[in-house]
């Protein structure tokens, strides 16, 4: 239940603080993704982790970390990984993660699809996942992927030709 709260409330810290929250944010990313990759199948410390995982969002979305991290490119995608949550008891923190998910998406485009666009799938499938379970929010996941799909197709030259064709294909460009 500690574990939950203090989710909860340093994601708020985040989200109200922003810059303010900078001097705390990478000993917060690291206590609580610590506390998610020990979590185990029991229904309240998977419900937990979920708020964790939902705070990390908040962390990487509202406070600027680029100012003091030099690995975003490892916690974005340690973060994507985790994801997508469902929390069927609280439809308001999937969309929490969902707003949070695609804002990260435009803030730290380089960092959420890699350097070799390595991450785009899993990108891709967490989106398809929540546009299944999240009707009500399609909209807004629809504008995402048509926002990375605009981003790959203006930078196809730029990757391989086996890259470009399997994300063509994950992705339904057309060129």
């Amino acid at each position: 239940m500690v574990v939950w709260t203090a989710s909860i409330a340093l994601g708020a810290a985040a989200q109200l603080g922003k810059d303010r929250f900078l001097p705390w944010a990478m000993q917060v990313l690291q206590v609580i993704s610590a506390r998610v990759y020990v979590y185990n199948d029991q229904i309240l410390i998977r419900y937990t982790c979920q708020y964790a995982i939902s705070s990390i969002g908040k962390i990487i979305r509202y406070v600027p970390l680029h100012k003091v991290a030099s690995n975003l490119s490892d916690i974005i995608p340690q973060w994507l990984n985790l994801l997508p949550i469902n929390l069927n008891v609280d439809n308001e923190e999937n969309d929490i993660v969902i707003y949070n998910l695609c804002s990260i998406i435009r803030l730290y485009i380089n960092e959420c699809f890699g350097q070799e666009y390595e991450h785009v799938d899993k990108i891709h499938q967490i989106i398809e996942y929540y546009i299944t379970i999240k009707p009500q929010q399609k909209q807004l996941l629809s504008q995402t992927l048509t926002f990375i799909k605009d981003i790959i197709r203006s930078n196809w030259l730029n990757m391989s030709e086996l890259k470009w064709y399997q994300l063509s294909h994950t992705l339904n460009i057309q060129s």
